[in-house]
C-alpha cells in the first residue's frame, strides 16, 4: 500500500498463499486474500491487521473447496431492498471447479464482521467473474472459456447461459464490463 501525497510504501506481511488479491471489502477498510482451508484472509488497510475467516454455509449449500481467486460486488440493489450480492469464486486444482459463493454486502462490513454467506451455486469451473452493470447477469472465466450466468432473485446465480471459445487464452485477471465508454463512442 502506498500513500498517493507521500509516494511512502506501507508493507504488509507476506499472504498466506502465492496467490493474488480477490478483491477489497465493499467498505473499502480491508483487502482480501486466499487462505487455508478455503478461507478468506483479510487485511485491514489502516492497521494491517488480518484475520481468517471462514463462512458458515446454510443448510443443503454446495461445500466450498479450493482456493478463492475473485469476488465481485453487484453494482445496484436488484434483488429487494436491503439485498446486494457480492460473490466469491473458489477453484480447486483436483476437481476442476467448484461453487459460486454469495453474501450480502452488509454482513462483509458489520461490525464485528459476521461473514455469513447465503449460499453456494455449482456452475462450473470459475476462477474470474464480473456482474453487468444493471446486475442482470454475470460472466465468470476459466482457461480458455468466458460463460454467461443468469442472475435472478430466487436462485441468485444460475448456470444458465452460452460459452465462448478463446483459444490460446489461458490466463484472465478480471472481467470488466464498459457499457458507459462504449456509449460515449469508443471502439
Amino acid at each position: 500500500m502506498i500513500n498517493p501525497n507521500t509516494l511512502t510504501p506501507n508493507f504488509f506481511t507476506a499472504p498466506p498463499l502465492d496467490s493474488d488479491i480477490i478483491g477489497f471489502s465493499p467498505n473499502g477498510a480491508e483487502i482480501y486474500m486466499p487462505a487455508l482451508n478455503s478461507g478468506i484472509r483479510a487485511f485491514n488497510l489502516s492497521t494491517g491487521a488480518a484475520n481468517d475467516f471462514f463462512f458458515d454455509l446454510p443448510s443443503g449449500s454446495a461445500a466450498i473447496s479450493g482456493i478463492a481467486q475473485r469476488m465481485a460486488v453487484s453494482p445496484r440493489q436488484a434483488f429487494g431492498e436491503n439485498f446486494i450480492p457480492v460473490f466469491f469464486t473458489f477453484f480447486s486444482p483436483a476437481n476442476g471447479g467448484v461453487a459460486i459463493a454469495f453474501a450480502q454486502r452488509n454482513e462483509l462490513v458489520s461490525s464485528p464482521p459476521m461473514r455469513r454467506l447465503i449460499g453456494t451455486q455449482q456452475i462450473g469451473p470459475a476462477q474470474i467473474i464480473g456482474i453487468d452493470l444493471m446486475s442482470e447477469f454475470a460472466l465468470t472465466g476459466h482457461l480458455d472459456e468466458i460463460r454467461r450466468q443468469t442472475l435472478t432473485t430466487s436462485n441468485v446465480i444460475a448456470p444458465a447461459g452460452s460459452t465462448l471459445s478463446l483459444p490460446g487464452v489461458w490466463s484472465k485477471s478480471d472481467i470488466v464490463f464498459t457499457d458507459e465508454i462504449f456509449r460515449a463512442g469508443f471502439e
